[in-house]
């Protein structure tokens, strides 16, 4: 039995001290916990829940949702008594740099002196579960704290969860443990799709076995088979698929062929020289043919060449009319040059004449005489060159009229040139011719020493046909020797391989039969199992199903209490639907029939009938505290009185201690403490022995 005695918080959410730390002491009875919204109420609610089970309410919610704004710590202080013991469970939460964390302590009190007995937050989370008789978070937010938001919690759950719900909370946890056992055991021998068995696996040796027993037969089989090729590839020469048969058809085909493949080459050496003789014959007629047209042509250039060697002179003579052509224009250049400063001195002196007449008194006769005897004799020298350029003119048209003889004398170095280059070319050429001789008179000697070779008896006639024919038939008899000794070495081989797999297998038929018996211990064994998890299954069924009449009777009891007596029956299926008794339709309706308050009451009636009907009946050690958060929020002030008359005549019995949380003042008529917050700080605590203000 767990009852709470204090809660000390500091940094938790709006819940502060007017002077230090909030602190709330929990007496017996109902507590009523008034104030507006915002005051911390249900803030109490929620550090009694994390104090006890480490974690928020809401899934949804984080750590740092507890700290009060503008802090990074919160500390909890929650005492509570079990089995006779007092008890205080420290927790705090840290938010620095690295993120949220939390710590937890659990430590027994003894007089004036604490004694840890768990830290770290697993440790503390199991002590304080197995002192609430193991439960759990999800079970605590399913039984002892109720809000008005989550009325529906339990109906709204899946089958397979309200079902371990309950379970947990009628400590059923052995069913559960016993048939996840055995499903493991069952899992272990039946397997699934992708992983098998046991029996599954024994069930595959058997049949692995089965086969091998199989295959066991037709080796025995085959051995047999093996021995008899054997012995048939090791017969006498006489048998036709013997190796010896095959090796003397290849020894007479390669006999045959040796001989074919000579005659073949002397055939082929016959036609290499003649071919060779005729193609050197031709060669030697294109060899006789150039050599003649050498010659002819050699015959012309030197016909040339004396032809030409008659222009000798014509040339030299040509050379010399050249070079006394240019001398007689060196001397004509020369007169002419020498002329011109006899002209221009006559004419001067002509000129000069008239005035040293006027003045010396000289006769002009005698100074004319002067002038022209110097005119003249430049006049005979310019006569003089043109007489030479005349002389020149002769000398280049007779040169013009030599010039062509003398060019033709000048070709005779090309043909010269052609007769040494024709008369090496029929050098090399009779060198050729010379060689080419020897070498047919060498192919008609070794053409006539050629031997024609003997022919196998049977081959009337050599021909490519007969043998390509003959090496045909002995490659295929090659190939055909080769394949028997392959086959012989691999039946060899085989044989080996079967013997020591007979060996290795011998007793098959008594591993079968031991197989065949562990198979069906397996099935035995399986059988059982699922015949036990089926009783188990029941029996939990059963007593889950116990619970719905409980819930049901619960229910009728407290419904028509909290309406007023409106509502009189219900009644609540397997998976917790509930229908109610509408005496003004005459029928029973769904919960979704009726109004959003008229709901909330059907709801908390099977809230408080669902825990009344578990919690204190099935458990041994078991919360004897019970949150009820803004329940009442949407019943009028009759219907609340009604409850909270429940509440004090019923409820009580079941739980030492109720605390209602409430944001209406009636509802603190019926407490034996009533407690009135606002802003996170108790103002005023009564009680029916005496008020206390903070």
């Amino acid at each position: 039995m767990v009852k709470l005695t204090y809660l000390e918080a500091s940094g938790f959410k709006h819940l502060r001290g007017s002077q230090g730390s909030f602190r709330i002491d929990f007496s017996e009875g109902i507590i009523g916990i008034r104030g507006p919204n915002e005051s911390g109420k249900t803030s109490v609610m929620e550090a009694v829940f994390f104090s006890l089970f480490g974690r928020t309410m809401e899934t949804e919610s984080k750590l740092e949702d507890y700290l009060a704004y503008g802090r990074t710590k919160a500390l909890l202080r929650l005492g509570f008594e079990s089995e006779g013991e007092k008890y205080e469970v420290v927790r705090t939460i840290d938010r620095d740099a690295r993120g949220t964390r939390s710590t937890a302590r659990l430590f027994k009190l003894k007089e004036n002196r604490r004694e840890l007995i768990a830290s770290g937050k697993m440790a503390v989370d199991a002590e304080i579960s197995n002192m609430l008789g193991g439960m759990g978070p999800e079970e605590a937010r399913s039984t002892i704290f109720v809000m008005q938001k989550d009325l529906a919690r339990i109906k709204e759950k899946t089958r397979k969860d309200r079902r371990e719900l309950i379970d947990k909370i009628m400590m059923r946890e052995s069913f559960d443990k016993a048939i996840e056992e055995l499903n493991e055991e069952r899992k272990r021998l039946e397997g699934a799709v992708k992983t098998p068995g046991e029996l599954r696996r024994a069930r595959e040796e058997l049949e692995r076995l089965k086969a091998k027993l199989t295959e066991y037969k037709n080796r025995k089989k085959e051995l047999n088979e093996v021995i008899l090729k054997i012995q048939a590839l090791k017969g006498p020469e006489e048998e036709e698929s013997s190796i010896a048969h095959a090796e003397s058809m290849v020894k007479r085909l390669n006999s045959k062929l040796t001989a074919l493949r000579k005659f073949q080459e002397y055939v082929n050496m016959k036609q290499q020289f003649e071919t060779e003789l005729r193609s050197s014959s031709k060669r030697l007629e294109t060899i006789d043919h150039r050599i003649e047209e050498k010659r002819r042509r050699l015959s012309e250039i030197r016909g040339e060449i004396e032809l030409r060697r008659k222009f000798k002179d014509a040339s030299l003579k040509l050379q010399k009319i050249k070079e006394l052509a240019d001398s007689k224009e060196r001397e004509a250049q020369n007169s002419e040059r020498k002329a011109r400063p006899f002209e221009f001195l006559g004419i001067m002196v002509s000129l000069v004449g008239i005035p040293l007449i006027i003045m010396l008194g000289i006769k002009y006769l005698a100074v004319l005489s002067i002038g022209l005897v110097i005119a003249l004799y430049g006049v005979q020298l310019h006569a003089r060159a043109g007489q030479l350029r005349k002389e020149r003119a002769d000398l280049l048209e007779e040169a013009r009229e030599l010039g062509t003889a003398a060019e033709k004398y000048r070709e005779i170095n090309k043909f010269l040139e052609e007769e040494e280059r024709i008369d090496r070319e029929i050098e090399q050429l009779e060198q050729e011719r010379s060689t080419l001789v020897e070498e047919i008179d060498g192919i008609r000697t070794s053409l006539e020493s050629l031997l024609e070779p003997e022919l196998p008896p049977d081959v009337p006639e050599f021909s490519p046909a007969i043998l390509k024919e003959i090496e045909i038939e002995f490659r295929r008899w090659t190939q055909e020797l080769g394949n028997r000794k392959g086959q012989l070495k691999q039946l060899e081989d085989r044989l080996v391989s079967i013997r020591e797999y007979l060996e290795r297998n011998a007793g098959i038929e008594e591993k079968i039969e031991e197989q065949q018996k562990k198979v069906k211990e397996l099935e035995r064994k399986l059988n059982t199992v699922k015949y036990a998890i089926k009783l188990l299954e029941e029996s939990a069924e059963a007593s889950r199903k116990a619970v719905i009449p409980a819930v049901s009777e619960g229910m009728s009891t407290i419904l028509p209490v909290i309406t007023l007596n409106r509502y009189l029956a219900v009644a609540v299926n397997e998976s917790y639907d509930v229908f109610v008794y509408d005496s003004s339709a005459g029928e029973y309706k769904e919960l979704r029939s009726f109004s959003g308050g008229t709901q909330d009451q059907i709801l908390l009636s099977m809230r408080l009938a669902f825990t009344l009907s578990l919690v204190p009946s099935v458990r041994g050690a078991h919360p004897e505290f019970l949150f009820l958060d803004e329940v009442l929020a949407s019943s009028d002030s009759e219907r609340r009185e009604k409850i909270m008359e429940l509440m004090a005549r019923n409820l009580k019995k079941s739980f030492k201690q109720v605390i209602v949380i409430s944001h209406q003042e009636d509802v603190l008529r019926y407490a034996d403490t009533k407690v009135e917050m606002r802003d996170g700080v108790i103002e005023r605590i009564s009680s029916s022995w005496g008020d206390e203000a903070i």
